[in-house]
């Protein structure tokens, strides 16, 4: 919380949503892997699994929480509540539709 940038004044807030996202992200993808592997164990009928699939089952039981929440991310960036790409920004896309016009 030391570092700054100058002339970025939401600099801090950018990166706490980066961050909140990419947290996200991971696990979400980690569920969702785990959907995947679990999915895989039951259509090839593998008895070695029955010893950690219970694990498997438990991390895959975040997906939905973790969908929800990319979804709410989401729909706050189309809110405009943060900023975590350059191009989310106020008028950057204003401004390269006119170029593109001229």
């Amino acid at each position: 919380m030391t570092d700054h940038v100058e002339g970025d004044p939401e600099y801090h807030q950018t990166r706490a949503w980066s961050n909140v996202f990419a947290g996200s992200f991971f696990f979400m993808a980690l569920a969702l892997g785990a959907a995947f592997f679990l999915g895989l164990q039951y259509a090839a009928e593998a008895g070695w699994a029955t010893t950690v699939k219970r694990v498997i089952e438990a991390v895959a039981m975040y997906l939905p929480w973790g969908v929800s929440f990319m979804f709410l991310l989401f729909i706050l960036g189309q809110l405009h509540v943060h900023h975590i790409y350059h191009w989310m920004t106020e008028g950057i896309s204003t401004r390269a539709t006119r170029t593109m016009m001229k």
